[in-house]
């Protein structure tokens, strides 16, 4: 198996030049150009590249030997001549001076210098975005290996001001050659190419070109991976034996011996473990060999058949099935019949690889009792569909019903579908498919939900076909879930035995052998089942008042009350019976008349008799007791009539039997009430003790609290800003304006 592997996917010893490379830009201050080397170049023609109309870099420009890096923004390819860039420069240079000169392709406006890292945070690509593959058109095609893909960079060091600079113009990114090979009989299109190294190879990087080798550096932040994936638009397929190559740029880097890396052609993946250090050069392409031998199985094998249990997603994402049109399943308590047809035309499909015999499904009237209908239609090619057989689902709402197929399946038949007619929602649980052969067949179906109880006479349906003479059929089963299974003596059933299940949820097994053919049919019982369906209860306050609560079991079970508990329990021992459920009467002892409100009478432990697992419910009483507080009570200029202006006149209003009243008065509108001077106002009332009067005046000066004065000894005022406040207890409460007072609202607080 390594030596296949090996033998499929493998690096060449050699290594090729990159021919060229790439560029974007802007101008402004002092005119000035450069040439770079016209081998360096942005488009490919081959593997031969060369600068492009519209191409621009990024140059920088500092005094010969340091580092204070001047950054010229963008220079343009002048399109008159080759490889000369102009723009214009950000300072004069020095007539006495010489400079050094650093050019980066393509043009990216963010970046300040040549020396980027972290300090200076501004990051460009190799290879292209992390999270976006690089696209090549075609097969063999180098065209994308320009600008972000694979960016260049040039020097050229203590150039008098006088001198045109001059450079050549480098790479920064290198070259994954994937060469593939069709070795699978069908045609082999390639649409997506993938390589995982050991370190981020593509996406943002800070790059530094001023040293003596070129810097590549990551930090938190950046966006990078160690996946270099590329997108191939319109390859032509390849046929058995044909290749076709596909280049993915990346940074460059070195892995080390026994370190693996990974190729994927269209998903299919393959690991090569490298027998020496491999470095990935700058400039250079570096060739690896995939053999795409990947085998495409779209089709079941018959016989097949599901269970139920995984509702939709089987259908969804099983090689072979499909579906159109399901609902979202149904809730885990109709399992197995969790596949929901709601919908007319929906269906589910099987593609298998053998002639058919015959068709069974099982499904459930969730949706109510109005009739159904299922259509098995069968293609040979899946595009033209032929009706097999009609299955009428009627019944009551959730019946359970099962259908055999009975009409013969055409032979050249390869595809099966089952289309529903709605009449109410249907669940269809489990399904299988006979193959039409002359071997001996057994079918059987899966055995779910065992009670943790066990079982004492469970019964296996099976079927057989092409039996032979004198071949006996026997069982055996896995001897710890299930522990016996014997043969009936009808030639249709086998009657099995569950132990008792204490724990987790478990799986067993019985299995059917008949000469050479065995059939292992599963069985799955549940976890013990011990559940309260409330563990808080709140009795109301009177004595002898009562609730009660569903405690579901698979076993027995008891009550303890805790001590000094308020409050008896009905029945305080439960012997199971026939769906395990059963009602628990809480009541009460003795009233709760108590100021502190509600109160805890104690708890109640329900303990499984078999596993001993324990539930806790508190019970709770009401109280009775109505406290009494103060109410309160506001009114406003609306809630008052009568009144006269200039003068002032009686006013008054009356809320909840209290009475605010003026002799004095005047309604300003909805503003406020006017008090005229020597005016009395009075809140009083005959069946409430007024404990607190607010009075909001309009202002807090003018027309405000001053004016206002209180009538007899009978409690206390003050104010503070617009409010005056009254407090005691009393009748009846008088205030004198003394000027003229105006008020925007009364707020009168009684017992």
């Amino acid at each position: 198996m390594g030596m296949a592997l090996a033998a499929s996917l493998s690096l060449t010893n050699c290594t090729e030049k990159i021919e060229g490379p790439i560029a974007p830009a802007t101008p402004a201050g002092i005119p000035f150009e450069i040439s770079a080397d016209i081998s360096t170049k942005t488009t490919n023609d081959g593997l031969a590249t060369k600068w492009a109309e519209g191409d621009a870099i990024n140059l920088f420009h500092a005094v010969a030997g340091t580092t204070d890096y001047v950054s010229d923004n963008d220079f343009k390819l002048d399109a008159t001549r080759e490889g000369v860039f102009t723009g214009n420069l950000s300072s004069a240079l020095d007539p006495s001076t010489s400079y050094d000169w650093y050019a980066i392709y393509p043009y990216n406006q963010a970046l300040e210098t040549p020396a980027n890292n972290a300090t200076t945070a501004k990051y460009f690509y190799v290879g292209g975005r992390s999270d976006t593959p690089a696209v090549q058109n075609g097969n063999n095609s180098t065209s994308h290996l320009v600008e972000r893909y694979a960016p260049l960079w040039g020097k050229v060091a203590n150039v008098p001001s006088n001198e045109k600079p001059s450079m050549m113009m480098q790479h920064l990114a290198s070259v994954v050659k994937v060469k593939v090979t069709n070795t699978t009989e069908k045609p082999l299109t390639v649409n997506s190419v993938a390589f995982t190294s050991t370190e981020p190879i593509v996406g943002q990087f800070y790059i530094d070109v001023t040293g003596t080798a070129v810097e590549y550096t990551t930090a938190t932040g950046l966006y990078n991976s160690s996946t270099a994936s590329l997108t191939v638009n319109g390859a032509a397929p390849l046929a058995n034996g044909e290749s076709a190559v596909y280049y993915i740029p990346i940074k460059p880097h070195t892995v080390a011996k026994d370190a693996t890396l990974k190729i994927s052609v269209n998903g299919h993946e393959k690991p090569l473990t490298l027998p020496k250090d491999v470095t990935f050069t700058a400039g250079k392409i570096k060739t690896l060999a995939f053999n795409y031998d990947k085998v495409v199985v779209d089709y079941v094998t018959l016989p097949w058949a599901i269970d139920g249990t995984g509702g939709k997603s089987i259908w969804t994402s099983t090689v072979g099935l499909s579906q159109n049109g399901l609902g979202s399943d149904y809730a885990s308590n109709n399992a197995p019949y969790l596949t929901k047809f709601d919908t007319n035309g929906d269906y589910v499909q099987v593609k298998f690889n053998s002639p058919a015999k015959q068709v069974s499904f099982k499904v459930k009237m969730i949706g109510g009792p109005n009739t159904s209908y299922f259509t098995l239609q069968g293609s040979s090619n899946g595009s033209v569909f032929t009706d097999i057989e009609e299955f009428t689902v009627s019944g009551k709402q959730n019946s359970e019903l099962s259908f055999v197929s009975s009409h013969s399946i055409d032979e050249s038949y390869r595809i099966l579908k089952l289309v529903f007619k709605r009449g109410s929602n249907v669940g269809l649980g489990a399904m299988s498919i006979s193959a039409n052969s002359t071997d001996p067949a057994i079918y059987a179906d899966d055995i779910t939900s065992v009670s943790a109880r066990g079982e004492s006479a469970g019964e296996l349906v099976y079927t057989m076909e092409n039996l032979v003479e004198g071949t006996v059929l026997s069982s055996s089963c896995d001897g710890t879930v299930v522990t016996s299974v014997i043969d009936n003596g009808d030639g249709k059933t086998f009657l099995y035995e569950v132990s008792k299940n204490l724990g987790v949820a478990r799986e067993g097994w019985i299995k059917l052998i008949y000469g050479d053919v065995e059939k292992t049919i599963k069985v799955s019982q549940n976890a013990p089942v011990f559940t309260v369906s409330r563990t808080e209860v709140e009795l109301d306050a009177a004595a002898d008042s009562k609730t009660t609560l569903t405690i579901t079991s698979d076993f027995d079970w008891s009550a303890k009350l805790s001590t000094g508990a308020g409050f008896t329990i009905s029945p305080e021992i439960y012997t199971w019976a026939a769906d395990g459920k059963q009602t628990v009467t809480i009541t009460a002892t003795a009233a709760n008349d108590s100021q502190d409100g509600i109160r805890t009478l104690g708890t109640v432990t329900f303990t499984d008799a078999e596993t001993f697992e324990e539930i806790v419910v508190t019970v709770k009483q009401k109280s009775s007791y109505i406290a009494v507080g103060p109410s309160s009570i506001t009114f406003t200029p609306a809630n008052f009539t009568g009144g006269t202006s200039g003068t002032g006149g009686a006013t008054n209003s009356l809320i909840e039997g209290v009475k605010v009243y003026t002799d004095k008065g005047f309604i300003d509108g909805t503003t406020a009430i006017r008090v005229y001077a020597n005016g009395i106002i009075t809140i009083s009332s005959e069946t409430k003790t007024i404990k607190k009067i607010e009075f909001t005046s309009t202002a807090s000066n003018k027309y405000g609290p001053s004016c206002l004065s209180l009538q007899g000894n009978v409690g206390s005022s003050s104010y503070s800003g617009k409010v005056t406040t009254w407090t005691g207890s009393s009748n009846s409460v008088s205030y004198k304006a003394t000027a003229q007072y105006r008020f925007t609202k009364i707020v009168v607080t009684y017992e």
